[in-house]
């Protein structure tokens, strides 16, 4: 039989409540001021970019429909045919969209004889 002393444990070391917890000002970090601060200006720019990205967009949509001119389907002849001839210089998918929306057409489906209205570039 052996016999093992050991030391009493060692008294745990409570700490005192704390007075007055919940009554004093509020004290922000570095970070928490930011956020206070920076945040509302960040998401302010946000909103005034995202507002001034949307006017040029649609200036731009303005600026290419701007001018149009008459247009005669001849047969045989796409929508596609007509967007190349109207505006060489442009893509042909933005000129059947443009004319697609300035006849008001349901689809790219064009009739020989069918007049219509085609930007100017």
């Amino acid at each position: 039989m052996s016999l093992v002393i050991t030391a009493p444990p060692a008294p745990i070391a409570r700490r005192a409540p704390r007075q007055g917890v919940g009554e004093g000002p509020v004290r922000l970090t570095l970070r928490g001021r930011l956020v206070i601060f920076a945040g509302p200006i960040i998401l302010l720019l946000l909103v005034l970019s995202a507002g001034w990205l949307a006017t040029s967009a649609a200036a731009t949509d303005a600026a290419a429909v701007g001018t149009t001119t008459e247009v005669v389907v001849a047969p045989g002849e796409t929508l596609w045919q007509v967007a190349e001839t109207a505006a060489p210089t442009v893509d042909p998918r933005e000129t059947v969209a443009v004319i697609i929306e300035l006849n008001g057409l349901s689809s790219a489906s064009v009739q020989a004889g069918q007049s219509l209205l085609v930007p100017v570039v």
